[in-house]
């Protein structure tokens, strides 16, 4: 049997974490509101059991990564590096804190559009693909 990699255990104990978590849902507890007893009255020296009331609170958002499905791609040296620089040049740039940019979420803005100029796609090779691609976004 192969050996799982770290990565994969950690992504499996992450999404076991995450499951659970969604299958028990937070609540947050309002205690009951106490009621003043006379002296004398016949409930002075009992305990009272106090129901507190529950309120549904917010689900957690998961993060963004979680609600992606997973897909393994092959690049080069070159393209790893220049897509390294490009993800830290952008946060470097970056004026306002938000969602951090990652190497996939640049993988992810290209694919949308090669997606959108995917009717002007021709060819049978990646070097054919990639003129066509050129072409359609200088149009």
């Amino acid at each position: 049997m192969p050996r799982k990699k770290i990565t994969d255990l950690l992504n499996d104990e992450l999404q076991d974490s995450v499951s659970s978590e969604q299958l028990e849902p937070r609540t947050s507890v309002e205690p009951a509101p106490k009621t003043t007893q006379e002296p004398g009255s016949e409930t002075n020296n009992q305990i009272e059991l106090q129901t507190p009331k529950l309120t549904e609170s917010e689900t957690p958002q998961l993060p963004k990564y979680l609600s992606l499905e997973r897909k393994e791609v092959r690049l080069s040296a070159e393209q790893l590096d220049a897509l390294t620089m490009i993800t830290r040049r952008l946060n470097r740039s970056r004026a306002k804190q938000g969602e951090r940019i990652t190497d996939n979420t640049l993988i992810r803005v290209a694919i949308e559009m090669l997606i959108e100029h995917s009717a002007k796609l021709e060819g049978v090779t990646e070097e054919e693909l990639l003129e066509s691609y050129k072409r359609a976004i200088n149009d």
